[in-house]
């Protein structure tokens, strides 16, 4: 669920606070603030954009932790720019990457890096489908 108008208001004031004092070790959300300070200033696409590896990103459509709007709109300003090394899949699960029966997709999402990384010339493809046949012959594979 997406937050309400009160918890909104809570969280930017925190960030108020964690922008005063970006060296505090006062906590929020289980991390201290010079933690948060690290990084919620310097938007990460800004490194990103700069890379010329390939990436693999993945992320959870009902991730309630990090939206996946924030995951769509790195995919989004790749293609607006002329890279072509990033590849984005979303999986039906949620922050942990359990699908809505409670089931970790992990291993789909293992099987998914492998053939990413054997496209990419890395992995070899008898090694890979050894995986991949050890992923579905345990039936760890949910059917995505």
């Amino acid at each position: 669920t997406r937050p309400g108008a009160e918890e909104l208001r809570v969280r930017d004031e925190v960030l108020r606070k964690i922008c005063e004092h970006p060296q505090s070790t006062e906590k929020w959300d289980g991390m201290p603030y010079c933690w948060w300070s690290s990084y919620l200033w310097d938007p990460p696409i800004n490194y990103l954009r700069r890379l010329n590896i390939p990436i693999f990103m993945a992320h959870g459509v009902n991730d309630e932790t990090l939206p996946v709007e924030s995951a769509r709109a790195v995919a989004e300003d790749f293609n607006k720019f002329p890279k072509a090394n990033l590849t984005y899949k979303e999986y039906p699960v949620n922050h942990d990457f359990r699908d809505k029966r409670g089931i970790n997709v992990f291993p789909s999402l293992t099987v998914d890096i492998l053939k990413w990384l054997n496209n990419l010339n890395v992995i070899a493809t008898d090694r890979l489908m050894a995986f991949e046949h050890k992923v579905r012959s345990a039936r760890l594979q949910p059917n995505y």
